[in-house]
This record gives structure tokens, C-alpha cells and sequence, in this order.
């Protein structure tokens, strides 16, 4: 019994490690990117390099949970309740008026810098400043589109930094993603 919980330990320690994100990665990743951030660190930047391999719209986003996920939460974690949502959805700038029984978005209250860098000849694509940006209802979270770019095949550096957020974020769990912003045909 013994020799047969080493090999087990073993599997497992390497199919956990199996889904980790190695930001430190110098080479190029393919899409679509996910890379979690830490919301209570304030001034964080994050760097990486994606693979374009086809032309198109792509888009630099922020996710925002109220707990981790992985690739099995669809079928294990339990649904999000409505109090959940509405929380999350304050949490984000937005206000419900009693009045007209709707919700009112004025963006989610976190500043970020994003810098898109073209490897081949160095061209800075853009560097924005984005504040207040609004927020759409995702799986199990609210989603920032901070940027969206049409972009040629090649590879890029992303540049993320995030700059200011009140202190209502920090508890959540944050993901920055680059990915095509249009539907596979």
C-alpha cells in the first residue's frame, strides 16, 4: 500500500501543477491569455508576450470573481445567487434606483495603464489610461473591457498596470486576459 501512495502523490502534485500560469514566461503565449492579479496590490505591473496568428479584433479585458475559479467550476462550484451578483455589481460602481427598479452603471472604480507593443520593430500601438470603465455580467463575475484593437499576425508585449482602486476590491479575485474579441468562423 505504501509504494502505490507515492505514485498517487506523485500524478497529483503534477496535475495540479499542470494548470498553473507561469506570468514569467519570456515567450510568446497562445491565446487565449489568462493571467491572475492581485487586486490589493495596488501599482502591480504585469507583463507578457502573445502569438497573433491570424488577423482580426483583439481585446485586453479584466475579470473580476468573488472567489478563484479553475476549469472545473462549471460543474463543481455552486451557482452564484442573485444577492451574489448584486453585491459584485455595486462592488463595481453600479447603483440600483428604486424608483425606475433598474440598475445604473458608472464603471468599475480601478484605474489601469495598458501599453500594446509590437516585438518586431518595437511600435508602441498604444499606451491609455483607463478609469471607470464599465463592466458586463460574466460566468460567475463582471468583466472590464479595458482595451480592443485590430491587430495583424505577429507578436505583442502587453503591459498592464493597475494604478488605483478602492479598497472595496480588494478582497476579490482578479484575471487580466488577452483574447480575439470575435467568434471563430
Amino acid at each position: 500500500m505504501p509504494n502505490l501512495l507515492v505514485p498517487i502523490l506523485i500524478l497529483a502534485g503534477a496535475l495540479m501543477l499542470a494548470g498553473c500560469e507561469s506570468p514569467a514566461s519570456t515567450g510568446p503565449h497562445q491565446l487565449p491569455y489568462r493571467m491572475k492579479f492581485d487586486l490589493a496590490d495596488v501599482g502591480a505591473s504585469y507583463q507578457f508576450k502573445v502569438k497573433v496568428t491570424k488577423p482580426g479584433m483583439y481585446a485586453v479585458s479584466a475579470t473580476f470573481y468573488t472567489r478563484h475559479l479553475n476549469e472545473y467550476s462549471h460543474l463543481l462550484d455552486r451557482d452564484t445567487t442573485t444577492e451574489e451578483s448584486a453585491h459584485l455589481f455595486k462592488m463595481m460602481g453600479s447603483q440600483f434606483d428604486a424608483l425606475s427598479r433598474k440598475w445604473t452603471e458608472i464603471g468599475m472604480p480601478a484605474t489601469f495603464r495598458v501599453q500594446l507593443i509590437r516585438d518586431s520593430d518595437s511600435d508602441k500601438l498604444f499606451d491609455l489610461l483607463i478609469t471607470r470603465q464599465p463592466t458586463h455580467g460574466t460566468f460567475k463575475g463582471r468583466t472590464a473591457k479595458l482595451v480592443q484593437h485590430q491587430l495583424p499576425p505577429g507578436t505583442y508585449t502587453v503591459r498592464v498596470s493597475y494604478l488605483d482602486a478602492i479598497c472595496a476590491l480588494f478582497p476579490l479575485k482578479g484575471v487580466i486576459s488577452f483574447s480575439n474579441t470575435l467568434p471563430p468562423k
